[in-house]
């Protein structure tokens, strides 16, 4: 057997755990379909306490200037 059906069979072997979100872990990531400014500039998801909630972040500048992000929580369950 040559060395690229070796490898293709051994790739067909290997068995993929899904990905399993641990509690109290999330992801944020740049959100591409934004198309005004009220869309968040990030989207993602977290698990706490075994709830799963949708991220929406918003790149924000206080009064005095300082650089923060708004966060907002929803339910996965809601939908």
């Amino acid at each position: 057997m040559s060395i690229k059906k070796k490898a293709i069979v051994k790739k067909e072997e290997v068995k993929k755990t899904p990905f399993v979100q641990k509690d109290f872990t999330g992801a944020l990531f740049i959100n591409d379909r934004k198309e005004e400014d009220t869309h968040p500039d990030y989207k993602g998801s977290v698990v706490i306490e075994g709830v799963e909630y949708w991220v929406s972040a918003w790149e924000k500048v206080s009064q005095s200037g300082k650089d923060y992000m708004s966060l907002a929580f929803k339910s996965k369950e809601v939908e």
